[in-house]
């Protein structure tokens, strides 16, 4: 399971998981990202039969600016600093792309 299925609510985990709190935290965390989300990338004089074109670099941007407003809502999902040393981290070209893990070390998902 990782940390993007747990967040979108697909297999959620049991109530009784040791990562439970924190789960629910950063699920309700979420929404803060409407309001935080920024991007400077402007579409504008492409037909829309090839906006598909555009895809990998909307979903970049897009994953980018996920993991720095759910770092930014840290306060929210950690407001205890139980989760200190683990932040949310981008690891394109592989699954899953959005990944939350400990310290400064590898990419590795700390849900998966």
């Amino acid at each position: 399971m990782n940390v993007v299925d747990l967040i979108a609510g697909i297999d959620a985990p049991n109530g009784t998981w040791d990562h439970y709190k924190v789960w629910r935290n950063i699920r309700s965390s979420m929404g803060t990202i409407r309001d935080e989300f920024k991007s400077a990338i402007s579409v504008s004089g492409v037909p829309a039969c090839d906006l598909h074109t555009w895809g990998s670099v909307l979903s970049a941007a897009v994953e980018i600016e996920v993991v720095r407003c759910l770092n930014k809502a840290r306060n929210i999902w950690d407001g205890d600093g139980g989760y200190a040393g683990y932040s949310f981290r981008r690891q394109a070209a592989r699954s899953p792309t959005l990944c939350f893990h400990a310290g400064t070390g590898a990419m590795t998902s700390y849900w998966e």
